[in-house]
C-alpha cells in the first residue's frame, strides 16, 4: 500500500506559521534588530513568525478510498449555479444521487447534477468538490499512483459558523445531521467495498454570512459600537470567529479520526471570503481566517475567489470549477512537497517619507498587477487606505515581492490598510503572483446564461484582450482580502 509523496509512514510537513499580532521593531541602518519591540517612531512593522516546526498528518493512500470532506455554506454546494462537470472520472465517487445526499451509503460516480433534492434543500449546480477531486485524481495519476476518491458536501446556504458547529449556541443540529451522517455513510460504503477509508483533507468554505451585522450569532454582531475606527473595535469579532473556526476544525478532525480509525489528522483547508461585496470594513472574518491559519499548523488558507466570475454573492459555474482547482492545488502541493501551502498575504510593513511598502509571502515570485484576468476597473488595484492626516493615495507600484503605496503627505500615525474589501469594485483586486500551474479544466463559453443563474459580473480575458473561452483556467495565486491597522 502506497502512501503518496513521502518517504516515511509518519508523514511530516515542514510548516511555517505566524502569530496573529503585528508588532513594531526598531532596526539599525544595516537592517538588524536594534531593540525589543516598541510602539513609537518605528521604521518597520513586521508580522511576527513562530519558529519552524514539523507536523504529522494523514496522507493520500493508494488502495484506500480517500474521502475529501467539504463543509460550509452555499459556496460549498455550488449555490445558484448550473452544473458543468457532469461526466464522471474513473475512481471518483460520491454517495447516492448527489454530493449532498445524506440518505445513501452507496458509492456512485462523482459528478454534478442540477436540481438534486437531498431532502433539506435543492442542490443546483457546480459543486467545486467535483473539480477538486477530479484534479487530484489526475495529479496522482501523473505521479504513477492510481487511487480512489470520495467527495461529500455537507454544507447549507446562509449558515453562520455557530450553526455549523458541533456545539451550537443557537441550537443547530446540522453538524450531526449532515456532516457526521456523511462520515457514517461513507464508512458503510467503504466496508461494503472491502476498502480502507481515510480522510486526508477537509475543505471549509464559509464566512460570508458571518459578515452580516444583524444576523443572529454572526461574527460581525460582535463588532463594538464605539465610534473610533481602530483595530480594537473589530478585535472581538475577529477573536469570536477565530475561536469558532479552530474549535470546528478540532471537532471535525477528532470525529473523523475516531470513526475511520485513522491515527493522523486530516489537514483543514480554508476558503477566505472574497465573494461579491461580502468583505466588509474591518475584514473581521478574513482576518480571523488569516490568523487562525498562521497560528495552527494543520490549517491551510487556500486564498479567496476574488478573481472568479460571480452572479451576486455566488460564483458562476466557471467560477466554482475554477476555484475547485485552487483547492486541488493547495491539497496536492501541501502533501507532495512536504510544505504548508501559503497564499499571497502581507508579512511586513515599512514606511519612509510619503511611502508605505508592504512585503508579501509570494508562493511563485514575482508579484504582478494582472489587469486582464480581473479587468482594471478597480480603484488603486484594490487598495483603500484610511489615513490619520487625510492624505491621499496617489499610486500603487509592484516590484519583486513588495507593493509600494505612495501618498501626498509624509506617513505618520496609524493607518487602516485595506485590500479587496466591500465598496472596492465588488471586493476584488489585481495583485497576484506568477504561478503558471496547469489546471485540468478550461473556461467554458458563458456569454449566454448556460452556466449561471443571473447575470455574470465580468469575464476574464487574456493578455490580448480576448475572453479566455476554451483556455485553461489561469492559476496564479491572488492576494487575500485584508485589513491591517498599522502605526508608523
Amino acid at each position: 500500500m502506497k502512501r503518496i509523496y513521502f518517504t516515511s509512514i509518519a508523514l511530516m510537513a515542514t510548516l511555517v506559521a505566524s502569530a496573529q499580532t503585528i508588532e513594531v521593531y526598531e532596526y539599525d541602518d544595516n537592517g538588524k534588530l536594534s531593540s525589543k519591540p516598541t510602539y513609537t517612531s518605528s521604521k518597520q512593522v513586521k508580522v511576527v513568525f513562530k519558529e519552524q516546526r514539523r507536523l504529522e498528518y494523514q496522507p493520500i493512500i493508494e488502495g484506500a478510498i480517500n474521502h475529501i470532506v467539504e463543509y460550509g455554506q452555499s459556496l460549498s454546494v455550488g449555490g445558484n449555479s448550473v452544473a458543468m462537470t457532469t461526466v464522471a472520472e474513473k475512481g471518483c465517487y460520491m454517495l447516492g444521487t448527489n454530493t449532498r445526499d445524506k440518505k445513501s451509503s452507496v458509492l456512485t460516480p462523482l459528478r454534478n447534477i442540477d436540481g438534486s433534492d437531498d431532502g433539506e434543500e435543492i442542490t443546483t449546480g457546480e459543486d467545486m468538490i467535483v473539480s477538486t477531486i477530479n484534479t487530484l485524481k489526475y495529479l496522482c495519476l501523473q505521479e504513477g499512483v492510481d487511487t480512489e476518491f470520495l467527495g461529500t458536501s455537507s454544507g447549507l446556504g446562509g449558515m453562520v459558523i455557530d450553526r455549523l458547529s458541533k456545539v451550537s449556541v443557537l441550537g443547530s443540529r446540522y453538524y450531526t445531521n449532515y456532516f457526521l451522517k456523511h462520515i457514517d455513510n461513507a464508512l458503510i460504503a467503504a466496508q461494503a467495498a472491502n476498502k480502507q477509508i481515510v480522510c486526508p483533507a477537509i475543505m471549509y468554505v464559509q464566512g460570508e454570512t458571518d459578515y452580516g451585522p444583524t444576523k443572529e450569532g454572526s461574527a460581525a454582531s460582535h463588532i463594538l459600537d464605539e465610534a473610533e475606527t481602530t483595530e480594537a473595535r473589530f478585535r472581538p469579532a475577529i477573536d469570536f470567529y477565530k475561536q469558532k473556526l479552530v474549535q470546528l476544525k478540532n471537532d471535525m478532525q477528532t470525529d473523523i479520526m475516531a470513526k475511520y480509525n485513522q491515527s493522523l489528522k486530516p489537514l483543514f483547508f480554508v476558503h477566505a471570503v472574497g465573494s461579491g461585496n461580502q468583505v466588509r470594513r474591518g475584514s473581521v472574518v478574513n482576518m480571523a481566517q488569516i490568523e487562525a491559519c498562521a497560528e495552527n499548523d494543520d490549517m491551510i488558507l487556500v486564498g479567496a475567489p476574488t478573481f472568479a466570475p460571480h452572479t451576486d454573492v455566488h460564483l458562476s459555474g466557471n467560477g466554482y470549477r475554477w476555484w475547485g482547482g485552487f483547492f486541488a492545488k493547495a491539497i496536492f502541493e501541501s502533501i507532495r512537497s512536504n510544505n504548508k501551502f501559503e497564499p499571497v498575504v502581507p508579512i511586513a510593513f515599512r514606511a519612509s517619507g510619503k511611502q508605505i511598502t508592504i512585503k508579501y509571502n509570494v508562493p511563485c515570485p514575482p508579484l504582478r498587477l494582472d489587469l486582464h484576468t480581473v479587468q482594471n476597473d478597480i480603484p488603486n488595484y484594490g487598495f483603500c487606505v484610511r489615513t490619520p492626516n487625510k492624505s491621499s493615495l496617489l499610486s500603487v507600484a509592484v516590484e519583486g515581492c513588495e507593493v509600494t503605496l505612495t501618498f501626498d503627505k509624509d506617513v505618520s500615525g496609524t493607518y487602516e490598510i485595506c485590500y479587496a474589501t466591500s465598496g472596492i469594485a465588488a471586493a476584488r483586486g489585481n495583485i497576484c503572483d506568477s504561478d503558471n500551474w496547469t489546471t485540468l479544466y478550461q473556461y467554458a463559453e458563458d456569454l449566454d446564461p448556460t452556466y449561471a443563474i443571473g447575470e455574470i459580473n465580468y469575464r476574464p480575458k487574456d493578455e490580448n484582450g480576448q475572453y479566455i473561452f476554451g483556455q485553461n483556467y489561469p492559476m496564479q495565486n491572488w492576494c487575500v482580502p485584508f485589513t491591517y491597522f498599522v502605526t508608523f
